[in-house]
């Protein structure tokens, strides 16, 4: 999993922080809202060292923790899934937790109906730290379920995912 799809995760900086994202399309990147608000420059770094500007923020939904950046760089984009959530399945993640960057860990769904402010939502115990909001979170497949987008800090492993359908509710139209 972790060599079929890191060369299609990014470390997101923006100057006032940093996240983590993946190609949705060659040139287009997903991230979480959180990881782009408040910045005035944005770049991205890929796991061979490669660095390259955010050309615009195609779009973005605060409610869903979702935003949508074109970038001046093409790579390969992550497949989604198609075949719904399970709670039980394996899932990993690949991020940049705590700035330690391209970071692979597992585990499963442990919920599959949440809702996370306004987006549908659900649980992983996959380790996610600061640092990997806006990454994906992958089946066995290789394909991506959801953002990775925040933990409950009083519980243990208890990591909330945006799904990934709700990349459909974004407005595009007007980057």
């Amino acid at each position: 999993i972790y060599e079929t799809c890191v060369d299609s995760i990014v470390w997101v900086q923006s100057g006032i922080g940093r996240g983590s994202g993946f190609f949705i399309e060659e040139d287009v990147v997903l991230t979480n809202h959180h990881v782009i608000e408040g910045a005035t420059q944005l770049y991205i770094i890929m796991e061979n060292g490669d660095t390259a500007d955010v050309l615009e923020v195609l779009g973005y939904a605060p409610e869903l923790d979702i935003a949508v950046l074109r970038v001046d760089y093409k790579a390969e984009p992550l497949p989604f899934n198609t075949h719904g959530i399970t709670v039980g399945e394996k899932t990993y993640a690949i991020g940049n937790p705590l700035g330690i960057s391209f970071s692979f860990s597992d585990g499963i769904v442990t919920n599959r109906e949440l809702i996370h402010d306004e987006a549908k939502a659900f649980l992983t115990n996959t380790p996610i730290s600061s640092g990997n909001s806006g990454g994906p979170l992958l089946n066995e497949y290789g394909e991506v379920m959801g953002l990775t987008t925040a933990g409950f800090t009083a519980g243990q492993n208890l990591n909330i995912v945006v799904n990934i359908d709700q990349l459909e509710l974004v407005d595009l139209s007007k980057p």
